[in-house]
């Protein structure tokens, strides 16, 4: 049963195909080959189920994404590092941009799914897709520097700079 929510779409079998595959398929042939796995398998209306969950979950991580950036610019403008803080502003409306690429992916998906596989929406949801994860893996990056900024603060904090002889 666990393995059943764990990985709904048979992806731990030999021969299975998980979301990101599909995502990535790029060509009508290859999400065909996908679709006819899942059908096999039984577990279409799985798939089904993962892209109507994620009719809300781009909003959910590109908010936390978004958060997260935010937190580490006001970090870096404690730590004296405007340019650093002025980068997370950017980096939150990146996480936006995800979501936005995930929604246009997500049409992609739903044509394959619901229907059938015609290009362009294949290469539609690749592209959309890969620039999906590369925006959320940018503003990943930006909201980890956040244990940098605090890192630096509690440095600053432990041994201030003593003041200059002269």
């Amino acid at each position: 049963m666990l393995s059943a929510a764990t990985t709904p779409l048979a992806e731990n079998e030999p021969g299975g195909r998980t979301i990101v595959d599909f995502e990535l398929a790029g060509s009508v042939e290859e999400a065909d080959e996908i679709l006819a796995t899942w059908r096999a398998d039984g577990v279409i209306d799985d798939a089904k189920a993962i892209q109507l969950f994620d009719l809300i979950y781009p909003l959910i991580y590109a908010s936390a994404l978004a958060g997260a950036c935010i937190g580490a610019a006001g970090a870096w403008r404690r730590a004296r590092a405007p340019g650093l803080a002025a980068a997370g502003i950017a980096a939150a409306w990146v996480a936006f941009a995800a979501a936005v690429f995930d929604y246009i992916e997500n049409v992609g998906l739903a044509v394959s799914l619901w229907g059938h596989p015609a290009s362009p929406w294949p290469e539609l949801a690749r592209v959309a897709a890969v620039l999906k994860f590369a925006a959320t893996l940018v503003a990943l990056a930006y909201a980890l520097t956040w244990i940098v900024a605090a890192s630096a603060m509690t440095i600053r904090r432990r041994f201030p700079r003593s003041p200059t002889a002269g």
